[in-house]
């Protein structure tokens, strides 16, 4: 049975674009539903490793980016050249550079002294060393945890805090931090994450004043902590992100927890599979995520729906090819762009653009009497057929699971159908 061929036109939340029976046609408009949205990248700039800049270099040395909102300006650690603690100030627009954080008074006698950066909402900014061991007297790779605090790019450092987040935990897996930072909030909302390379705890700091910090251990048993750094990043209210990059072929899964802080743990909600990469970070505004994969020198753009995620525009690979055994990089975002560095092959910076999803015609036909819907699809943005019996049920079932636009027409057909039935597609 041929069904209608003009489109509904409503949209989410969720889109509903068509309603159709097998004994008559009806279409329904989603009241205060919103448009589903994409989001395409277009290059702003790029420094490729081993030209430019000499701190940009295939030594293992660069490995965290931050951007600062008060200042729309990038910052980037590298411990090469000279100073092996320097954070550079670029351009967020042109990725020019333009100076360095003041670094007189951090603690240099130690081979990480400065590995990773971010910035607060008011625009601090804090970075920390690394530890392989924090309960050990300061020498090569051991000593306390640090993190230090500037008031702004143009102020000098003060320390935040010094110690040891792992509670002298006899675990040597639970003693290592600083390999990834996630910093949020302003003032004495200040917070801060720093997670272990292959252990299940987690650190967090927060501050009475906005100045000096203190630690809370969070165990987190689920955590799935490997031979490879595990990046930390927030989410939406007490809740972050935790994923690292396999050398191996199959793929570390992306963790989301949630963390109470009066228990101190962090227990797991899901793991989503079939995110390749380790390096990542997550806007909880645009439920955007960003991961870098080491194994194949390429940077992805993630958008999380109520049906889990969908890739956004291509992936896109990084200037250089040069080996990067510690799969290590790092992602920030501004409200227009989103910058991903990757150890060893550069680092690069994209504006952001929104796509609203047009209105689309499904049509319907029912061979041996199975219904078939059929509908034109768009990259970027995941679509779930729905049916319900009667139009006055109160919920939507799912028919069969999401699917990714690609740009092809979707057909999907229902197996067991009833006399009676209503579709619709929703697209996110």
């Amino acid at each position: 049975m041929k069904a209608f061929s003009h489109p509904l036109q409503a949209h989410r939340q969720p889109a509903v674009l068509c309603v159709l029976s097998l004994s008559l046609l009806a279409a329904l408009i989603a009241p205060g539903a919103r448009a589903a949205q994409s989001f395409s990248l277009a290059p702003l700039w790029s420094i490729p490793p081993l030209t430019t800049y000499e701190w940009a270099s295939t030594n293992h040395t660069q490995r965290s980016i931050a951007y600062n909102p008060a200042t729309g300006h990038l910052l980037t650690v590298s411990r090469y050249p000279a100073t092996n603690a320097a954070i550079y100030i670029l351009e967020g627009r042109t990725g020019a550079l333009l100076g360095e954080l003041d670094t007189n008074g951090l603690f240099l006698e130690i081979n990480f002294p400065v590995n990773c950066v971010g910035v607060a909402s008011d625009g601090v900014i804090y970075a920390c060393n690394l530890t392989v061991d924090s309960t050990n007297t300061p020498a090569g790779n051991n000593g306390p945890f640090r993190l230090y605090r500037w008031a702004s790019e143009s102020a000098a450092p003060t320390v935040a805090y010094v110690g040891d987040p792992s509670d002298t935990d006899t675990n040597l897996n639970h003693r290592r931090f600083g390999d990834s930072l996630a910093v949020r909030g302003s003032g004495s909302n200040t917070e801060l994450l720093a997670g272990t390379r292959a252990g299940k705890v987690v650190a967090r700091f927060s501050t009475p004043d906005g100045y000096s910090f203190q630690h809370q251990k969070l165990e987190a048993p689920d955590l799935q902590g490997i031979s490879a750094m595990v990046t930390i990043a927030f989410g939406a209210g007490n809740t972050f992100w935790a994923k690292a990059e396999n050398s191996a072929a199959t793929n570390q899964p992306l963790q989301y927890f949630s963390y109470d802080t009066g228990a101190g743990t962090a227990t797991l909600i899901q793991n989503h599979l079939n995110i390749p990469g380790g390096p990542l970070n997550f806007d909880a505004s645009r439920n955007l995520l960003g991961v870098v994969r080491g194994m194949g020198h390429e940077f992805r753009l993630f958008r999380l729906t109520a049906k889990g995620f969908v890739q956004q525009d291509a992936t896109i690979p990084f200037p250089g090819t040069h080996s990067n055994g510690n799969l290590t990089g790092a992602v920030a975002f501004s409200p227009d762009a989103v910058f991903a560095l990757e150890s060893n092959n550069g680092l690069m910076a994209f504006s952001l653009s929104t796509n609203t999803l047009a209105p689309f015609p499904v049509e319907i036909t029912a061979p041996a009497g199975q219904p078939t819907l059929t509908w034109p699809s768009t990259a970027g943005f995941l679509y779930q057929p729905q049916y319900k019996h009667s139009l006055a049920d109160a919920n939507w079932s799912d028919l069969n699971g999401a699917t990714n636009g690609t740009g092809a027409d979707i057909s999907v057909v229902d197996p067991s159908p009833a006399n009676v039935q209503f579709y619709r597609v929703r697209a996110d």
